[in-house]
């Protein structure tokens, strides 16, 4: 278990700093998050899933060799899914219409449309 303590403390690390960005990003914005429900379920699920990511390394740091850690990994790793799915689930019925405005998808046809008359206009080409 040594081995792999760096490892650990790097992964801990990481997911504490990426939850207090994602902390930062919701606190700056937080009226465009609550209008539609596939916002406020990405912003909870990023947010346990880097919880748990912090609590396993923790765990994985607490300096035992039992199996009981290995078992509490997997139990805060299942409740953490639990907890997020609620909010997956609301995001994913929310439709295509909260996922993808009518505005986004204007500007990729124009994109598009502008790419396709790019490449028709490029010599060499027929």
């Amino acid at each position: 278990m040594q081995e792999w303590s760096d490892f650990y403390v790097a992964l801990g690390g990481a997911a504490a700093a990426l939850t207090g960005l994602l902390f930062i990003a919701v606190s700056l914005r937080p009226r465009e998050i609550r209008t539609t429900p596939l916002m406020v379920g990405r912003a909870r699920s990023a947010f346990y899933a880097f919880a748990t990511i912090t609590f396993v390394a923790l765990l994985a740091l607490a300096g035992t060799g039992s199996r009981w850690v290995g078992l509490a990994q997997a139990g805060v790793a299942l409740g953490m899914l639990g907890a997020s799915m609620p909010f997956t689930v609301a995001a994913h019925r929310s439709g295509p219409a909260a996922r993808t405005g009518a505005t986004t998808r204007r500007s990729w046809r124009r994109g598009h449309w502008c790419f396709l008359r790019l490449r028709s206009a490029t010599p060499g080409r027929s």
